[in-house]
């Protein structure tokens, strides 16, 4: 896999261009998601490698609740 990409700027509304290192973990990720031999859309959503994965998300999204409670409060059991 190439390590250089052009110096690209995106000044348009919408999306902007990810440093190169968080695509190439997200390119990791897809061949061989941490050690497992399989990509991340290949491992089986009952497993536990999977099962960490949206845990993690879900902790990601309720701890910040406190923060965001007075803009859009998100209950326990979304």
């Amino acid at each position: 896999m190439s390590e250089s990409r052009e110096n690209v700027h995106n000044f348009a509304a919408g999306p902007s261009p990810l440093p190169t290192p968080v695509l190439q973990k997200a390119a990791e990720g897809l061949l061989n998601y941490n050690g497992t031999g399989m990509g991340v859309c290949e491992l089986s959503h009952r497993g536990k490698d999977f099962k960490a994965i949206i845990e993690g998300a879900e902790g990601k999204l309720v701890e910040p609740r406190r923060c965001i409670a007075d803009i859009q409060p998100i209950s326990a059991s979304y």
